[in-house]
Formats: structure tokens, sequence, C-alpha cells
């Protein structure tokens, strides 16, 4: 023993020799301010140089998330903070115990640690479940000595203050807790016990002015609704040497009770490790991953067998949905077909109305083309016969030529109906474009629109039906008149003629605002009009007569107006 004793004396002086240069940093929880805590702990500080020469302890006021930055940086030597604090960081700093602080008086609860749930006095609430949605007080979530003792005391009731309160943390200094709650800005408050007594004793607030919504049976002078934990823990860092340690500990043991509390031996903090464990915050239970980890090593063959039938599972599912998409691919074929067949039948349907109409029509326009042709020849023999310079000769001229047209149209229109094509011939496409806008002279004039004929080269001959090729022209420059009507105003036509690629090709261009979208789209769809009065036929006869002569036809618009192309064969030697 004597020797121990001497060994520990050396050990206790070269650690004295060895620190006296340096202060020894403690760092202590601020709950109620750096001033306070001052106040509070310098005496004991005093009383450590003094046990200690050559020794100085200086203390350093710190709130949780402050205590942990300085730990991370290696600011601390000593660390004097309460034990659900010690709990979650013992495992991580390697923090040592030395003592704790205890109250000398057993039913006293000014150094223990504990909550109280606090509302004003004249408050209508009467337990905790009526503060449910209630603007609720506290001042850290990981205040140990105040919202999670009172968070677990309330889940044993069955209440989740995290998602029946509406929480509202002030930070420190916990003063500000009861002054926000006496001011009304808060319905309730979860203060460290004691709090109230020791503000009332400083004259900062009234104690009769609050009441507690919850009273745990503890015996004590301070209102509490929790169990009572021990209060103050000293605890050494790793950098501190066994011999400063245990000196530490010793003065600590020596030092006379103070305020109604003294320190001993460290306590068991099996209780703290429970209720922190109980709140899924013990620093030393597994992550879940880890513990997931685990689990599956234990059960190998389960996972190995439950992954066996989700794979299967999953290819059943990949095959189900392969065979939901393929028969929704067939199903929308066979949906798209139908809707073709419906669109073929209505086109048929109307191509057949079309027929029977024009079929009566091309029978019924004969007679009358017959008589107005046998006038007008019948006019023209006794006028020359009469006056041979007569000023109707021209006209009447017009009026056979026009009848004999319309004889041809109908009886191209019955040779179509009868499946028969007019055979092709060269026609001179300067002379007929022109022979065309003749046709047309008095509506050109009439609506204002300004004609541009430009062939090249001049003697161009096409191999086509002279008078389907007519009509397509008329049907075309007819459409430009009635385009340029609707914008009330005149205009230019352009008729280009030339060839391109071994075509002859004819293009009717004019500035009227153009086709609309859908029309380009679908260009040849029948009893569709921009007109109210049209049947919208024009372009889609204009579309048979052109690929009855071996021609085409295409739709564009250009510079603000509408360009229609048609491409012809061009003569041959066999065709002359």
């Amino acid at each position: 023993m004597a020797i121990s004793r001497l060994v520990f004396g050396v050990m206790l002086l070269l650690g004295t020799a060895a620190g006296a240069a340096e202060p020894l940093t403690v760092g202590v929880l601020a709950y109620r301010g750096e001033g306070r805590a001052l106040e509070r702990w310098t005496p004991t500080m005093d009383y450590l140089r003094d046990a200690l020469p050559g020794r100085r302890f200086q203390i350093h006021p710190l709130d949780l998330d402050g205590m942990a930055r300085a730990l991370d940086d290696g600011d601390l030597d000593f660390l004097l903070t309460q034990p659900g604090q010690y709990g979650m960081l013992a495992p991580r700093y390697r923090l040592t115990r030395l003592a704790t602080l205890r109250p000398a008086d057993r039913g006293s609860a000014r150094h223990a640690t504990g909550s109280v749930l606090l509302v004003r006095a004249d408050s209508r609430y009467r337990d905790p479940e009526s503060l449910d949605g209630r603007p609720v007080a506290a001042v850290h979530p990981r205040a140990f000595g105040g919202f999670l003792l009172l968070r677990a005391e309330l889940a044993r009731q069955g209440i989740d203050a995290r998602e029946a309160y509406d929480l509202r943390f002030l930070g420190y200094p916990v003063d500000r807790l009861l002054l926000r709650l006496q001011r009304g800005d808060v319905d309730a408050a979860i203060a460290p016990a004691c709090l109230l007594e020791r503000m009332d004793a400083e004259e900062l607030v009234a104690r009769t002015d609050f009441r507690a919504l919850m009273i745990h049976d503890t015996a004590g002078d301070c209102l509490t609704s929790t169990a009572l934990y021990p209060a103050w823990s000293f605890a050494a860092l790793p950098g501190t040497s066994e011999a400063l340690n245990s000196a530490v500990a010793r003065a600590l043991l020596r030092m006379p009770a103070e305020d109604g509390g003294r320190w001993g031996a460290p306590v068991s903090q099996a209780r703290v490790e429970r209720l922190l464990d109980e709140l899924s915050l013990h620093p030393m239970r597994p992550p879940l991953s880890e513990q997931i980890a685990a689990w599956v090593a234990r059960n190998r063959a389960l996972v190995v067998l439950a992954a066996l039938f989700a794979l299967l599972g999953l290819l059943h599912h990949c095959w189900l949905q392969a065979l939901a998409r393929r028969r929704a691919r067939q199903l929308h074929a066979t949906h798209a077909r139908l809707q073709s067949r419906e669109r073929e039948l209505a086109a048929a349907q109307r191509a057949s109305l079309v027929g029977e109409m024009a079929t009566e029509l091309a029978h019924e326009l004969n007679q009358p083309l017959a008589a107005i042709r046998n006038y007008a020849e019948g006019c023209l023999v006794r006028l020359r016969r009469d006056d041979p310079a007569h000023p109707l000769l021209p006209i009447l001229h017009r009026i056979d030529d026009q009848a004999e047209r319309g004889a041809a149209v109908v009886a191209r229109t019955r040779a179509s109906l009868r499946r028969e094509t007019p055979p092709n011939r060269p026609v001179r496409l300067g002379p007929l474009i022109r022979h065309a806008l003749a046709l047309h002279e008095h509506p050109l004039r009439r609506r204002d629109v300004t004609v541009s004929v430009d062939v090249r080269p001049p003697e161009l001959t096409a191999c086509a039906e002279p008078h389907a090729l007519e009509q397509v022209l008329g049907n075309l420059v007819t459409n430009a008149i009635e385009a340029y009507a609707t914008t009330g105003c005149g205009g230019p036509l352009w008729i280009e003629a030339g060839t391109a690629n071994d075509t002859a090709m004819i293009r009717v261009r004019d500035a009227a605002g153009g086709f609309p979208a859908a029309h380009l789209d679908e260009p040849f769809v029948g009893f569709r009009s921009t007109r109210p009065e049209g049947l919208g036929m024009g372009l889609l006869i204009c579309r048979r007569l052109m690929t009855a002569q071996g021609g085409a036809i295409a739709l564009a618009n250009r510079d603000d107006g509408a360009e229609i192309t048609l491409r012809l064969p061009l003569e041959t030697d066999d065709d002359a």
C-alpha cells in the first residue's frame, strides 16, 4: 500500500509539473446561459485548483451543438454534463466518468435530472391530450433533462409528442421557455425540473403563475412530470493522463457539500441506457443496415429461398406484362383495321352516292346541252346569212364552245363511271393555259386578280387529255378566285410551266393565305371544304383526273399563299 501511494504521488507530481503551464479546459453544459454556468461552476473549479496545486481549470460554457463541435475539435480536457448527454457522447468520444453529483437529501430534486410539462395557472388545458396540435415550447430535441425525458413519459401514455404537438425548439438558455409561456407565445413548455423553483427564488417569475399538467409521484421540493435521474457527471477525455484523472476524482469526492449536493462515485448508467434504447437513441445500438446484415447472415437459407421465390415472381410478372403488351398491340392493330374499314366503307358509300348523282346529272344534262348547242348553231347560221359582221357572232361562238366543253365533261364523267380512260395525246401547255384563263376572264377581272403566265419553253408539250387538264386548271383558278373573295381584296395569280426530272410541270400559286394545316396533312379528303357552300370535292376530282392522265398533283404553302404543282409526262416520239 505504501509503495502504491508513493507511485501515485510521483505520478501526480510529474503530471502537475507537466501541466502547470497549460490550463485545463472543462466544457460545461450552460443550459441557463454562460453567465449562470460561470457563476454555478466557478467555485468547483477554484476548489480543484486549490486541491491540485499547479493546475488551473477554466470553464468553457457550451450548448449541446457547441459541445459536439468542441469535442470534434479536441478543445476540451474534461466534460461536465448531464447523464443523458454523457450516455450519447461517451461511446463516440471515449469519455471516462470520474464522479457524479448527487443531492445530499435523497428526497430533493435540485441535483437530479427530470422534466416537467408546465402551463399557465389560468390555462384551460388539464391533461397532455388536450394540447393536441397546440404550440409547445422545448429547448432542444436532444435535451435529456427536458424534451427527451418527457417524450419517453408521454410515449408510455400513447402520445407521440413529435406528432401530437406543434413543437417550438427555442434553444438555450432555458429561462426563455417560462418567459415565452408567461407571455402567452406558447400554450405549454417542457422545462427541466426545478427550473421554475430556481427562477421563482431569483424573482424572475412567480411559481404560482404556473402549474404542471403531469405530476410524478417523486417526493421532492420541485414540480416534476417524469422520474428523476442522476444529475451532473464529471468526465475526462482520452487526452488526460490516468494520474490526473485519479487526482481530480479524489478531489471531487473530498469536496464538501455545496448547494445541497455533493460529489460521489459514478452511478450506474443502466437506467439512462434503457431510456435511450427506448427512444432509439442509444449510440451502441447497431445501425439498421447492420442489424439487417446480421439477420441475413443468421437466416441465409431462408433469405436464399425468399430471393428465389421473389425472382420467380418477378419473371412471372414480366411474362404477364409481355403477354399483356402483345395483346394490347394486337387489340390496337385490330382497332386500327376496323377504323380503316369504317373509313373505307364510308368513302365507298359516298363514292356510290356521288356516282349515282353523277350518272343522273350526266344523263339529264346531255339533253339541255344538246339543245343549247342546236340553238347557238341555228343563231350562228341565221346571223351569218343576214349580217356576217354581226356583234353577237363571237358571243354565240363562245356559247357553242362552252356547250361543247360541257358535253365533253359529261362524256368524260360517264366514261370514268364505266371505268374507261380517255387516251392521252400531245398538248401544247401554253395555249391550253391561256384558253383556261380566258374562260375565267370575267371572274378574274371582277375579283381584281392579276394573272402572270410563264411557259418555258413556249412550245412546251405534255402528254395529256386536254379537256381533263383544262378542267383541272379551271378548278385551280376558281379556287384562287374564291380564296381572294374570302379576303375581300384581289391579288396576284402566278402560273408557271416548265420541265423538271423529265416531266412537264405546271405550278399555280396565289397569295390568299394558303391551306389550313389539316388540309396539308390529309390533302385529298372528300366532303371537306373551308367554304360554307362548298362540297369539298374539287381537289379530289383534280387528283382523279391527274391520275387518269398518268400525272400527279401536290399541295403546299409558300409565301403566305397556296401552291399547287401538277406533273405530267412529256411528249415522246411515240406520242407524236
